[in-house]
């Protein structure tokens, strides 16, 4: 009993192991192919040696404020996470 319990419980292992390993090959695949798909929004301004993506809104204006929203925690695209305020 014991025996059939360890080969379960190898076999179910394996089988997660393999589900991984093919679930990183697709995603490395799919970025190759999709790396070429995206379209950035805004302007790309070179800061310290780094690409900095920056979109603009509105016209510029000496006597308004100036509002800058910068974004953290690994937010993938905070442009459409402040557009609505933009509104």
């Amino acid at each position: 009993m014991l025996r059939i319990i360890k080969k379960i419980s190898i076999l179910i292992f394996c089988c997660l192991i393999i589900f991984f390993v093919i679930a990183v090959i697709y995603h490395h695949i799919m970025l190759k192919i999709e790396k070429d798909k995206i379209t950035h929004v805004g302007t790309s301004v070179e800061v310290d040696g780094y690409n900095m993506n920056v979109y603009v809104e509105g016209k510029k204006s000496d006597t308004e404020a100036t509002i800058v929203l910068l974004s953290g925690s690994g937010v993938a695209s905070p442009i459409f996470d402040y557009k609505i305020l933009l509104l």
